[in-house]
């Protein structure tokens, strides 16, 4: 009996010291293992800590930070009224023909060629992209003349139906203005998401399928027929780009972002002498 006695307490030892190593220095096998051994009985030398606290505890300190989500963004509004005009004449006929994809049409005040977006994490990041904005302005003296052209309506991505743009004018301001705003930024250690496709594609996206709760299968299917219905019949509009702005993004209405313009900075729009 004095043996049995004395072998059940060694064991129980054992196991205490094993525990309070589970508690101490946590990691994914001890928490398998542990999770699979039955808790022992109370006893006159300690209380054993239940294995769920071990687990919640070591699983909540192993737990990934969440990923950063763009809440500002630097484009140039498109203001031209012509250029509006004709985007929301496709957008109803998208709207007539699939009419699935009615609640992904982008509004026509938040249309817009993206230049960056980022994670901003205070006004002094704020403050900095602003100079960073004036900067890549005064580096881009743009006295040939700014004009953009629509070119044709393309798949950006699987979710994203977009009209292209190119300049009508030689060498395109706006690719070097992505440019000097993408060296300014890095240079303020800000990290923009590289969203846009390389190299840079200036668009207009006039239809977001991410912006359907639901968007499965189908509405994706759909969104790359769109393009090729519509494309034989569409207008080439030229316009000026005269402004970029940096803003704010928000959740909003209708799954769509609410934007709020922080700082605006005025581009050079003076058009070519016209050559003799």
């Amino acid at each position: 009996m004095l043996f049995l006695f004395s072998l059940t307490s060694c064991s129980e030892y054992i196991f205490l010291a094993w525990s309070a190593t589970l508690i101490l220095f946590p990691s994914k096998k001890t928490i398998a293992i542990a999770a699979s051994v039955t808790p022992a009985k109370e006893s006159n030398f300690a209380t054993v800590l239940p294995f769920s606290s071990i687990q919640q505890s070591a699983t909540s300190a192993i737990t990934k930070m969440p990923k950063p989500k763009p809440n500002h963004c630097l484009a140039i509004p498109i203001t031209d009224e012509k250029m509006l005009d004709y985007i929301t004449t496709i957008q109803d006929e998208i709207r007539q023909v699939y009419p699935d994809l009615a609640l992904s049409l982008i509004p026509r005040n938040k249309l817009h060629i993206t230049l960056h977006v980022m994670n901003l994490l205070d006004n002094s990041e704020i403050q900095s992209v602003k100079k960073c904005m004036e900067q890549a302005a005064d580096d881009l003296s743009a006295k040939e003349g700014f004009s953009l052209e629509s070119v044709d309506l393309c798949n950006l991505t699987r979710y994203v139906v977009a009209f292209k743009l190119q300049p009508v004018h030689l060498p395109c301001h706006l690719s070097k203005l992505h440019q000097l705003l993408k060296n300014s930024i890095s240079k303020e250690k800000i990290k923009c998401f590289d969203y846009d496709i390389e190299p840079y594609i200036p668009h207009i996206t006039i239809l977001n399928i991410h912006q359907i709760s639901h968007c499965n299968l189908i509405h994706r299917t759909l969104n790359r027929q769109v393009p090729d219905y519509f494309n034989p019949t569409i207008k080439h509009i030229t316009f000026d780009a005269d402004a970029m702005d940096l803003f704010s993004i928000k959740s909003g209405e209708r799954h769509f972002p609410h934007y709020k313009v922080l700082h605006t900075t005025y581009l050079d729009c003076v058009p070519p002498p016209d050559p003799k």
